[in-house]
């Protein structure tokens, strides 16, 4: 798949990522999640909107569905190969318990 940058990406989608990001920014990253989905849902080649999703979903203690966003968003774009989440921990269940992050790594076929 071509990686798309932001001048292909619809305008309502870049809106509904900065969204995300804002939310993510205030530690709603419920609210995030809901943004950043229909991200993706309007411009399934948006890779960063992808990225973020599972930095999200890392964040409320999710890794195994963190890992699927970030492998989308690897294979929408290859400079993400290697993503991790925010801060390369991402939170557990228990708000005390930090896991390592888990970085995707990339196939060359």
């Amino acid at each position: 798949m071509k990686p798309n940058n932001n001048t292909t990406i619809p305008l309502e989608a870049q809106y509904l990522y900065q969204r995300g990001l804002e939310m993510k920014d205030q530690q709603k990253v419920d609210l995030a999640l809901v943004y950043l989905r229909q991200a993706v849902f309007i411009a399934p080649g948006f890779s960063k909107a992808y990225l973020e999703l599972g930095n999200c979903l890392a964040r409320l203690g999710r890794p195994e569905e963190a890992s699927v966003y970030w492998l989308k968003a690897s294979r929408i774009d290859p400079i993400h190969c290697g993503a991790v989440a925010d801060n390369a921990t991402m939170k557990g269940q228990d708000v005390n318990q930090t896991v390592p992050g888990q970085f995707l790594t990339c196939l060359v076929w």
